[in-house]
């Protein structure tokens, strides 16, 4: 952990990061590649915890729960609703500029420990990129 930041301030720091929406540019799920309708279907909005994925006209309300302490750093994504409403996928993140790589494991999987899914994992790697880019600067 950074000097000086408790784990608090580490996640209010990369969850403010996260705030907004954001197009899928890539994909793989058990090694396989997305397909690009999959990926063009695909967006994703964040707003404080929350984060709500669309795909095509179905939707599905998430809360996400970032421990930034960690190397890989590591998320829980919660679902909220729906015939998965209590599932928690485990996984890592990593936010470089403009872009997002998030690699998911299915409830009773391992947590990643790279952004590369296997055959038969049932890991979700998805690669977005910022829809409305910040300019520096700006929060």
């Amino acid at each position: 952990m950074a000097f000086g930041q408790d784990l608090a301030s580490l996640r209010k720091r990369d969850l403010a990061l996260l705030q907004g929406e954001w197009r899928a540019i890539a994909g793989e799920r058990d090694g396989q590649a997305r397909p690009k309708t999959f990926l063009q279907a695909l967006h994703v909005q964040v707003a404080d915890d929350m984060m709500i994925l669309s795909l095509g006209k179905r939707q599905q309300k998430l809360r996400i729960v970032l421990n930034p302490s960690v190397r890989p750093r590591s998320i829980e994504v919660i679902h909220l609703e729906g015939k998965e409403q209590g599932e928690v996928w485990s996984g890592i993140y990593l936010v470089e500029g403009q872009r997002w790589k998030l690699c998911l494991a299915p409830p009773g999987t391992p947590r990643p420990q790279d952004f590369y899914t296997r055959p038969g994992s049932g890991w979700e790697l998805l690669i977005l990129e910022r829809k409305n880019p910040m300019l520096p600067g700006e929060k």
